[in-house]
């Protein structure tokens, strides 16, 4: 589902349906997650849009974005295997981050609770202080957006499906 952050407005959505999914052909040649999410967001890869995401989403749709001045950033898995190496072993405490960049793409690795990575393409490794904490811009800014799709199940929570 593709939801504006704030409103929860459904701007697209691809119910799936296993292998008879309709998605658009020209990423056929890509793994399924980012068929889908490249699908979805294709009616606005250009410029002045940045796209928050979740973990589902496959790496090398990046490059993509980047080629049509799509903004993006999202959290990934660790077990990722694409992910810089050194950013995968470190040992991290509570609090400490860890960044790694290629070309105009950031991976940030964070410890909190557990560990947490994000990749983006408009961030730095800036930390803010909310409420005396330390924390970094990019996780402040993904929390902020992220909630377009749970605005959307909260609506959908009243009206049940036969």
């Amino acid at each position: 589902m593709l939801c504006e952050s704030k409103s929860g407005y459904v701007w697209f959505s691809i119910i799936y349906t296993g292998k008879g999914t309709v998605l658009d052909s020209d990423y056929k040649d890509i793994p399924m997650s980012s068929q889908v999410v490249m699908t979805l967001m294709k009616p606005l890869l250009g410029p002045g849009y940045c796209l928050t995401m979740d973990y589902f989403t496959h790496h090398p749709s990046y490059p993509t974005c980047i080629s049509h001045t799509t903004d993006t950033y999202r959290t990934v898995r660790m077990s990722r295997k694409d992910m810089s190496p050194g950013l995968k072993t470190r040992k991290l405490k509570k609090g400490e981050t860890a960044a790694f960049w290629r070309d105009k793409n950031i991976t940030l690795r964070l410890k909190d609770e557990e560990d947490v990575m994000l990749l983006s393409t408009i961030h730095s490794a800036e930390m803010v202080v909310i409420k005396d904490d330390l924390k970094s811009k990019m996780v402040v800014d993904h929390n902020n957006t992220m909630g377009g799709v749970d605005k959307v199940d909260q609506h959908l929570a009243a009206y049940s499906v036969p």
